[in-house]
């Protein structure tokens, strides 16, 4: 139903690279669609699977938006995005731009 955390990497930080390198979560692209909605394509997720709700700390929250999130950590804690950044906004390192030729 969903790919591998690891999985979601590489296309995770391209699209960030499509989005000029820098990005908030909520942000639209060209075709209208936020981080989340473009990798949900990418990936062909159902609408089921978009729309699964998981709760965490008594908030429901879409599983992929989680997902996601922790790409985002892990993507942070190998360098391959900039940290400490602006709070919200995910930007890509030049290692993570390495990485993804």
């Amino acid at each position: 139903m969903y790919p591998a955390y690891e999985e979601i990497q590489k296309p995770f930080l391209k699209e960030i690279i499509r989005r000029g390198g820098r990005t908030r979560p909520s942000d639209r692209n060209e075709n209208g669609l936020s981080m989340y909605d473009a990798l949900a394509d990418y990936f062909n997720l159902s609408k089921e699977a978009r729309e699964m709700t998981i709760y965490e700390n008594g908030k429901a929250r879409f599983k992929w938006h989680n997902m996601v999130r922790w790409v985002r950590n892990d993507c942070r804690k190998n360098g391959y995005l900039v940290s400490p950044s602006r709070h919200g906004i995910w930007e890509i390192s030049e290692y993570g731009k390495r990485i993804c030729k």
